[in-house]
């Protein structure tokens, strides 16, 4: 009896659906007669193009079109349901406007208000209504929040002649604005809107229409899998209505994963036509004024994953705000249906206290995270994105040289440029979470012009643990095109190798990512907003000022000795960068045993301390002191010394140099390293050991 009572019940609900009546969306021919029961069908147009690296990415909006059904009656009070949209696979990260009810900015539309009419067509009610926000979030159209009742209205382009559409729903019977705008409440995975009036179009040719947008999701959630299966992975949704009312194709797609950013490169600035990694490598002894030194290039996963705040408008052009605040009031992201592949934003409507529902903080960022910045290293970057040719990649009526400027302020020749600019262009923010109405924008005025007028920004400040970060905004892009903007890198530093400045470990490297950067999709309700680096490369390697000398021939066994000399030539006319170090002695024998290695005191111009010798001389056999004698060595020498311009003389003789001796100057080798086997060339004297030498000055 029980389960026949609520089957009942059920039937009785629905029937009073069903006996609404209301015309709003006009999808085909008007008949005038009715078009059966009500049946509701969910789909998705638009299925979006995700970043996988994306916290917060937009999603393809769900539109549930329902037709047919029975009239009500007029000035009867529109009955109510909830509407649940649930993602399957990840979480729901909308911005939520208020912690307590979980008001978001997830919305729910009814009948496109707002939307433009085609030409040739006539507008429907509910397409010619303004967007009307419903102010009760938690209650919808229910008691007690904004309750709407059952009246008529005439399409407005048709006249007296055309056909009355039913079912209206209005504030009040003196009323005919409808409210048909109403705010999610997020809930984990789910968005929920609680009181959605539902009313039956009745009129064949005519359809009630829910559109919900800005629902955003997580798609880090897949992190890692989109590598191997871009545009394969979907997120999924599901839709429902309460109080039993059926959907149909309730199970949407409403996006596909990509990678956001392909694979990036950094090169050193002399390699401008490779696309091999390489780090810099820094002289420890050298100095370097401003210079360039690296390129970094941040390549499209696909086309329109590289997007400016707002898509442009004629009087806004999406690139950045007015200090002080948002500055938006002229945009077109307010009509239903509008597929904005290029902008962070979604559909954009104030919902009061400030808030504005759809609308990003900031357009697409791209980080470059500096770690281990040796000390003494500082670095520079450019303010924008370079050109092929090497400098400012600016539209071409911006101009490139802009005066000072207050901070928070761009130019406006470099904020405005013309609506429809396809170049890409981005530019240098504070940090990445800076927004551009408050400062974000850093001045394109610049403490350095370089590299055939590249303005620079730096040294950029470094914190305790040697990292340091460049964060560039993108202002204009083309989302119907891969690009891959790239970025200078510029360094100074003063080496100083007796105090190890700067130190030759660890390595600095640099990580790149899109930005604002979050451990977790929760950590911040930043739009947009992504998931860290996963892997960094070196960038910036400090090498020891050394030379390798090689005494080819050596010869301490009974009745032959061997004396060589080390000089530190430093110190000389010409005003060369004095050095000093000590020399390590390596031992290659004709025999398994051969001794061990033997440092020298540091060998260097003093002119206070005697003790540091510009030349360093010592028999063969006496070394090394107090270990195992050298005595009845026969073989080679590799003698490696941590200063430049070192060379060497040695002389073979009898034991004590009684009838005979012989002499010869040591060979400069390029330094020991893994690559000496494609540069095994020998160098005589006054040629730089590995090519440093040079680098003295």
């Amino acid at each position: 009896m029980v389960s026949f009572r609520r089957i009942i019940l059920a039937i009785a609900v629905l029937t009073l659906f069903t006996g609404l009546a209301s015309a709003q969306v006009i999808v085909g021919p008007i008949t005038g007669s009715a078009a059966g029961p009500l049946v509701c069908i969910a789909n998705v147009a638009n299925p979006t193009q995700v970043r996988a690296e994306g916290y917060a990415e937009l999603l393809g909006d769900i539109v549930i079109s329902c037709t047919g059904g029975s009239a009500g009656l007029a000035g009867s009070v529109v009955p109510t349901a909830n509407i649940t949209v649930a993602l399957n696979n990840t979480l729901v990260t909308s911005r939520v406007f208020s912690s307590s009810t979980g008001a978001s900015e997830a919305l729910l539309l009814i009948d496109e208000p707002g939307s433009p009419t085609p030409s040739g067509s006539l507008p429907s009610v509910g397409t010619a209504s303004p967007q009307t926000l419903c102010g009760s979030p938690l209650l919808g159209a229910g008691a007690g929040g904004c309750p709407l009742v059952v009246g008529t209205a005439t399409n407005p382009a048709a006249g007296a002649t055309s056909p009355a559409i039913a079912g209206v729903p209005v504030g009040s019977t003196t009323t005919t604005t409808p409210i048909n705008v109403f705010q999610g409440l997020v809930r984990g995975n789910q968005v929920i809107f609680n009181g959605v009036p539902i009313l039956a179009p009745v009129t064949g040719g005519f359809a009630r229409v829910f559109r919900i947008t800005n629902i955003r999701g997580n798609a880090a959630q897949f992190a890692g899998q989109a590598g191997n299966f871009q545009g394969q992975i979907p997120i999924l949704a599901s839709v429902s209505i309460s109080n039993g009312l059926a959907v149909q194709n309730s199970l949407l797609t409403t996006a596909y994963l990509y990678n956001g950013l392909g694979t990036t490169v950094i090169r050193r600035g002399t390699d401008a036509g490779s696309n091999t990694p390489n780090s810099i490598g820094l002289l420890q002894c050298g100095t370097s004024a401003l210079s360039a030194a690296a390129v970094l290039r941040f390549p499209e996963g696909f086309a329109a994953a590289f997007k400016t705040r707002v898509t442009p408008t004629a009087a806004y052009s999406g690139a950045g705000t007015a200090a002080g605040g948002f500055g938006i009031t002229s945009y077109t992201q307010n009509i239903p249906g509008q597929f904005s592949p290029g902008s962070e934003s979604g559909f954009i409507l104030p919902v009061g206290s400030g808030q504005t529902a759809g609308l990003a903080d900031f357009g697409t960022r791209l980080k470059a995270t500096f770690n281990n910045i040796p000390t003494g290293v500082n670095v520079f970057v450019s303010t924008t994105n370079l050109n092929p040719a090497g400098n400012l990649n600016t539209p071409a009526n911006t101009p490139t040289n802009v005066t000072a400027n207050t901070v928070g302020n761009l130019p406006a020749g470099v904020i405005a440029f013309p609506n429809g600019t396809t170049q890409l262009l981005a530019g240098l923010v504070l940090s990445e979470t800076a927004t551009s109405g408050s400062g974000g924008f850093v001045p394109l005025a610049t403490n350095s012009n370089n590299n055939g007028g590249v303005l620079t920004f730096g040294p950029l400040p470094v914190d305790a643990n040697g990292t340091a970060t460049a964060v560039w905004e993108i202002l204009s892009a083309n989302p119907n095109a891969f690009e891959a903007p790239e970025f200078g890198v510029y360094i100074t530093y003063t080496g100083n190798p007796a105090t190890n400045t700067p130190p030759v470990s660890p390595a600095g490297t640099v990580a790149l990512s899109f930005a604002p950067t979050y451990s977790s999709p929760t950590t911040s309700s930043l739009i947009p907003r992504f998931t860290p680096a996963s892997t960094s490369t070196t960038i910036i390697s400090v090498v020891r000022c050394q030379t390798t000398l090689l005494y080819p021939f050596v010869n301490t066994t009974p009745g032959f000795d061997t004396g060589i000399a080390i000089a530190n030539t430093t110190q000389d006319p010409f005003g060369t960068k004095t050095q000093s170090g000590t020399c390590t002695l390596n031992f290659f024998g004709n025999s398994s045993a051969n001794p061990a290695s033997f440092t020298t005191p540091v060998i260097g111009p003093s002119a206070t301390d005697n003790a540091n010798k510009a030349v360093w001389a010592a028999q063969v056999s006496g070394m090394p002191a107090g270990a195992t004698t050298t005595g009845g060595f026969n073989g080679y020498i590799i003698a490696v010394c941590d200063f430049q311009l070192a060379h060497g003389y040695a002389l073979f003789s009898d034991t004590g140099i009684r009838n005979w001796a012989t002499g010869y100057i040591a060979l400069v080798i390029p330094t020991g390293t893994g690559t000496r086997n494609s540069t095994d060339t020998l160098q005589g004297p006054g040629v730089g050991g590995g090519g440093v030498e040079g680098l003295g000055n």
